[in-house]
């Protein structure tokens, strides 16, 4: 019986080629780059009582989204889905110490190419925006699949977040000199 606690961090980045078939509706196809890290910390400790990770990669990203009004005001409906297809990941072999990377200098296989043979990973997004007086409002829902098999260690995280929060799009290229603001289409609607 053990106990862990856990903790990642993801920063990624988007673009995509967009299309509007329709009123109101675009869909998107392009890539993404994310780079993410995590530790996981052993309550029973051992020789690595704490486990470092480090990971970057890129691949496909789609998305689509829907605007539509509701009386007045604007909703809109978002998707995306975005698989990473090629990166590299830290990751020391089972048992090897911190101690025998960094000091002893054996650090040989622990940063490895990664890809659908031994990474799968999927994000799949699902938000919808309202209006609220003058605030604009996201909810919605993450689920996201990592499975890994590297260096003889397997790692299965699967997880279903909900989220809500603000959402607010500007543009500062001339600040309250610009005048034309309906120069520039929004990302959202």
């Amino acid at each position: 019986d053990n106990h862990f606690y856990d903790g990642r961090f993801t920063a990624a980045v988007a673009w995509h080629r967009n299309w509007r078939p329709a009123p109101g509706l675009r869909l998107g196809v392009g890539g993404q780059a994310e780079a993410g890290g995590g530790i996981t910390y052993s309550l029973n400790g051992g020789n690595n009582p704490a486990e470092g990770r480090v990971a970057l990669h890129v691949g496909p990203s789609v998305t689509a989204d829907y605007a539509f009004r509701v009386g007045r005001r604007k909703w809109s409906v978002n998707s995306q889905m975005d698989v990473p297809l090629l990166g590299l990941a830290f990751t020391p072999t089972y048992g090897q110490s911190y101690y025998e990377i960094f000091n002893l200098g054996n650090a040989s296989g622990v940063v490895q190419f990664n890809s659908f043979h031994n990474k799968f990973a999927m994000k799949n997004f699902f938000t919808v925006d309202f209006p609220v007086c003058n605030f604009t409002i996201r909810a919605g829902y993450l689920n996201s699949s990592y499975r890994t098999d590297i260096n003889g260690i397997q790692s299965h995280i699967i997880s279903h977040s909900f989220m809500i929060g603000l959402v607010k799009e500007f543009i500062s290229f001339g600040g309250k000199r610009l005048k034309n603001t309906q120069r520039f289409r929004s990302a959202y609607y």
